[in-house]
């Protein structure tokens, strides 16, 4: 308290001794003395309103006379209290909601609870964040619900694909499709398409220009309007996506026996590139007391793995636009993506069938010397348990790998065989050797590809080199061990590229359609596969 004299004196007030609260030289910090301001009141003024409101501080006495001063631990004591309960009470606020992230990027109730809000401003904030957004505004008219997207979808949903699918990032997909089906936007353009699905090939001509913001020519001239729409790049700028989203499309439903027991990677360019492979490590040796740990010695070698480009092109041009060939225009990018899906089982299926040299024995890659060749057994329960058997004897170096089989690939003449021999619990006609299959217990997943009976033609040959097939020859897998490997071209995402192209010359108006694919496939070791001939 102020004296008059200007002077001031700390008025102690000692707690009230009890068992139940601690004393000031157990809890409290001690009373710090300080010097004497010039001008008190001012001081201790400025002192409190600088202080920020929602950091809580004992209050400190001043000593002006050198008295001994106290600290009112009841305020104290109510103020961390008032704070404790501020903060769980903006917590509980915060939790209501799942304490969302707010504006400046944090959290409601760090956020909270630095800046010294209230539990209303908290509440408040919580309140503004839960408001819904604004439902999507559908409309009749025909030139607003007219958007490069609503006329992408109209054509996907002519084409007979769907629009209700969520699909991966691409360049050459719709950014929409990759979209929330519930995206508010998403929904917008899907009901939007609804109106433009009946179409002809020159109505979506038509409904390109004005999505890109041109106005179709009047009357019905056919050839005004393609040349209008293939000069802006308004086709270009509503089919390129659309086509890519059918082909991707395709290419994503088909089906890959390749998936499982072959290994990916991406290659920089279309350069030939090794894949060098160490021996496996040698056992380790006895290291006796005072010796020294014996060194490992294993060699290098590398399998030669190159990324090729494959591509295939169609032209649609004015006269089917006119004569509304749109099965042309759905068809060929749809048939495209298929073919596009067959190029990586048909390159693994080459490297089965090619029976090439590695670099590594300068063998086949299937042959007698290394057992990777099996002759004279047919696909059977008995001569399939001899062949795993095999798989896992197999050694490299000094080192037995003990390679679980993990896929019987077979032709489709033996696909039924193999699922019985490897998904049946129990094989009965086995006379005195029990009823349980244990082939079954191996859990071998069995494989089925047609291109194993056909044969095919060699994906890499230039002249139309033939492949032969065999609907007898079987083989035996562990994807445990290097099998073949396949690479694409880093940036294409492993995915076919869709390209149109729009003609606008020599007097010619259409759209060329490309689909490329670049990929490549070896086989990259000699231990994880066999091939078992009947013969």
């Amino acid at each position: 308290s102020l004296q008059a004299n200007g002077t001031a004196t700390a008025v102690e007030t000692p707690p009230a001794e009890s068992e139940d609260e601690p004393t000031e030289s157990d809890d409290e910090p001690a009373a710090i003395e300080t010097a004497t301001p010039t001008e008190q009141p001012a001081a201790t003024a400025t002192a409190t309103a600088s202080r920020p409101h929602n950091v809580p501080s004992a209050p400190v006495a001043t000593n002006l006379n050198g008295a001994a001063p106290s600290i009112d631990l009841a305020a104290h004591r109510a103020q961390l209290a008032d704070e404790e309960n501020r903060v769980q009470a903006i917590r509980a606020v915060g939790e209501s909601i799942g304490n969302p992230e707010i504006e400046s990027g944090e959290r409601l109730v760090a956020h909270a609870i630095r800046n010294g809000w209230s539990v209303q401003q908290a509440t408040l904030a919580a309140q503004r964040g839960r408001r819904p957004a604004a439902p999507a505004i559908h409309t009749t008219s025909e030139t607003a619900r007219t958007s490069v997207g609503a006329v992408q979808a109209a054509m996907m949903l002519r084409a007979g694909r769907p629009i209700d699918r969520v699909m991966p990032h691409s360049p050459y997909v719709s950014p929409w499709l990759t979209r929330p089906v519930n995206d508010p936007e998403r929904d917008r353009i899907m009901n939007d398409a609804q109106a433009l699905r009946g179409g002809t090939m020159m109505d979506f001509v038509s409904q390109s220009l004005i999505a890109c913001g041109h106005t179709p020519p009047s009357g019905f001239n056919r050839h005004a309007t393609l040349r209008a729409g293939f000069s802006t790049g308004s086709i270009a700028a509503v089919f390129d996506q659309s086509v890519g989203s059918i082909a991707l499309t395709a290419y994503a439903e088909a089906g890959n026996f390749a998936t499982g027991w072959t290994s990916e990677n991406d290659a920089l360019n279309l350069l030939p590139h090794e894949r060098p492979r160490m021996q496996a490590a040698q056992d380790l040796s006895l290291h006796p007391t005072g010796g020294q740990a014996d060194s490992a010695h294993r060699s290098a070698t590398s399998e030669t793995v190159q990324v090729d480009r494959f591509s295939r092109s169609a032209k649609i041009d004015e006269n089917d636009f006119i004569n509304d060939q749109f099965g042309l225009l759905a068809e060929t990018p749809r048939d495209f993506g298929r073919a596009a899906a067959r190029l990586v089982p048909g390159l693994v299926a080459a490297v089965l069938l090619r029976n090439g040299t590695l670099k590594e024995t300068t063998r086949a890659l299937f042959n007698a010397t290394d057992n990777t060749l099996q002759t004279g057994k047919p696909l059977t329960k008995a001569n399939l348990q001899a062949v795993r058997a095999v798989l896992a004897r197999m050694k490299d170096g000094d080192a037995t790998l003990n390679l679980p089989a993990t896929h019987l690939i077979v032709p489709s003449e033996l696909g039924d065989l193999a699922i019985q021999l490897t998904r049946s619990a129990v094989i009965s006609a086995d006379a005195g050797d029990g009823s349980m299959n244990p082939v079954y217990m191996r859990n071998i997943a069995p494989v089925e590809e047609a291109r194993l009976d056909n044969g095919m033609v060699d994906p890499l040959s230039l002249t139309g080199t033939v492949l032969a097939g065999s609907t007898s020859s079987w083989y035996l897998v562990s994807a445990s061990g290097k099998t073949i490997e396949v690479q694409y071209l880093q940036g294409t995402g492993r995915q076919p590229i869709v390209e149109v192209e729009s003609l606008t010359g020599n007097g010619e108006f259409g759209v060329i359609i490309t689909v490329k694919h670049f990929a490549g496939a070896a086989g990259i070791g000699s231990k994880s596969m066999i091939r078992v001939d009947a013969a």
